[in-house]
């Protein structure tokens, strides 16, 4: 036996692989959780991997010359577990939340590298004569190699064949430095090459996510609905009876955009569907306006729906420090669990606030929309009001929503939406004031995306047992146009939202619209729902709309 194990002395260069594989299992952890996010920056991985494994070579160090008695490599192997202890809440924190299902492989790996980690820590104040920490050693090398190993085939199977070459918020944030300061100066980029007094209108497309629509809306919460009267007095028509095609973003945006559906209950979703939906382009939306001589604009906020359309004059987005998925990997360490702790009330809302760095308020854009000119214009806004992350009362004023959503999560959530629905009243009521003030003529489509799962279903989980006031509840959405009166005569109270596109357009042309039946469908991103399953749930909405009236 050699000298080192017979001592128990821990070998440099084991010790300093322990803290390696200690500091790289957060960070391949947190991309292998978080790399179906919209802003999912790969590089930036190495970034997180050599602050974590500076700061253990750090304290590695520190604890060296604190215990000159115990070798290099005890003091890294310590440092790495320090390393995993801290930095590693995500991990232990989503498997905690599994008990007692100890089916869970992720949570009795952790438990028993836990016991390891326990049994190392213990182990390092007994004599340098126990030879068990060598062996320990060696044990949690092949334990965190399989970790390390598992992760990075996952997180390198999904980078080189499921999401190569996805666009990024970041993209748009760079385009949001063209924006000009003088909204004036918004016309000057001009395709139309018409009369001026015969230039079609502005349009402006607001999409207000996660916005029910009322009768959904009282029915679930039983609070006073108050947006389809505020449109209403600004001449909207407001479809009582409105449902999205699909209760995801991206999913139901491709039916708008695309005037089409490109799924039936027959279809499996794939990456390579979900990939190539015309809602990144607009489905020919934009190529028609283009051709029509408009501008078009983008105000882009960072919660889902991200891309600029190619075809943009000019795009806005926030501009911050960060990006956000630096700012989610700080919410995966217990930095962000230590400001909550601190007591302040306005910590919790800027941690939520924080994963989305690009977000903007609508009070901070109402000076930048574009005027009436000479060239018209098509102007795509998308905010995250009232979607979570909930930071509004009814006033609009910031406050921490979660602690009643931690005692009770249903009657909790649907509390917190309530309030931000109020606010979202209010301020949506400024943003279409402000666009009438700036152009009386304007065309408007205030249209949500999709609804709300509060009552328990795990979404995409088993979309078939959802039951009918779920699947409600989940389609309900917003919907109002400011047309002209004898375009509106042409829109039906059970229209669908993939005919969004086609009325307008048909109202552009002074013709009547060819309209598609209503359908409507339960899909999920994959990877909510991996299997792709697509649920026809027309019936059951057509049932729905009958019973509410």
């Amino acid at each position: 036996m050699s000298e080192e194990k017979k001592t128990g002395v821990i070998p440099v260069w084991q010790g300093a692989v322990i803290l390696a594989l200690c500091a790289l299992w957060p960070v391949l952890d947190f991309g292998v959780r978080n790399m179906t996010d919209q802003d999912f920056r790969p590089p930036r991985l190495l970034f997180y991997f050599l602050i974590f494994l500076a700061a253990g070579f750090a304290a590695g160090f520190g604890l060296k010359f604190l215990l000159r008695q115990r070798g290099a490599g005890a003091a890294f192997m310590l440092a790495g577990i320090g390393v995993f202890a801290v930095l590693n809440y995500y991990l232990i924190s989503g498997a905690l939340q599994q008990v007692p299902g100890l089916g869970n492989y992720a949570l009795i790996g952790l438990l028993l590298f836990i016991l390891l980690l326990a049994g190392a820590s213990a182990l390092f104040v007994w004599p340098r004569t126990q030879p068990v920490i060598p062996a320990l050693a060696i044990a949690m090398l092949f334990g965190l190699g399989a970790v390390t190993l598992q992760n990075s085939f996952a997180l390198g199977r999904h980078l080189f064949f499921t999401e190569a070459g996805r666009s990024s918020l970041s993209e748009v944030a760079l385009r949001s430095d063209k924006w000009p300061s003088d909204p004036a100066a918004l016309n000057e980029n001009s395709h139309y090459e018409g009369a001026a007094d015969a230039a079609p209108p502005n349009i402006y497309y607001i999409l207000p996510d996660m916005l029910m629509g009322a009768r959904e809306f009282e029915a679930m919460t039983g609070a006073v609905y108050e947006m389809d009267e505020i449109l209403e007095k600004r001449n909207f028509k407001v479809l009582d009876h409105y449902y999205s095609n699909a209760p995801i973003t991206r999913l139901s945006l491709a039916h708008v955009f695309g005037a089409d559906y490109f799924a039936d209950k027959d279809t499996t979703l794939s990456n390579d569907l979900i990939r190539n939906l015309p809602w990144r382009d607009g489905g020919g939306v934009y190529q028609t306006l283009r051709r029509r001589g408009y501008n078009i604009f983008y105000f882009v906020d960072t919660y889902v729906n991200p891309d600029c359309a190619p075809l943009a004059d000019y795009c806005y987005t926030k501009k911050n420090f960060f990006d956000a998925q630096d700012l989610i990997f700080l919410e995966r360490t217990p930095f962000f669990e230590m400001l909550t702790a601190s007591g302040s009330t306005l910590a919790p809302v800027w941690r939520r606030l924080m994963k989305y760095p690009y977000y903007f308020e609508i009070p901070e854009i109402l000076n930048m929309l574009p005027k009436k000119g000479a060239s018209p214009s098509f102007t795509y806004l998308h905010f995250g009001l009232p979607h979570s992350p909930y930071r509004f009362d009814e006033k609009c004023e910031y406050y921490d929503a979660y602690p009643p959503i931690r005692e009770d999560k249903l009657n909790g959530s649907i509390l917190a939406y309530v309030k931000q629905v109020k606010c979202a009243e209010k301020m949506y009521s400024r943003l279409i004031d402000q666009i009438l003030k700036n152009d009386p003529d304007a065309w408007i489509i205030f249209q949500a995306d999709h609804g709300v799962n509060y009552y328990g279903q795990s979404t995409g989980e088993n979309i078939m047992t959802l039951s009918e006031e779920q699947v409600a509840q989940n389609l309900s959405i917003m919907g109002a146009y400011r047309l002209p009166e004898r375009c509106l005569d042409t829109i039906p109270e059970d229209m669908s939202p993939v005919n969004t596109f086609p009325v307008l357009l048909a109202c552009l042309d002074g013709r009547a619209p060819e309209l598609k039946p209503a359908h409507h469908y339960l899909m999920y991103y994959l990877s909510w729902q991996p299997d792709g399953q697509v649920r026809d749930v027309t019936e059951i909405i057509r049932a729905r709309a009958d019973h509410l009236k």
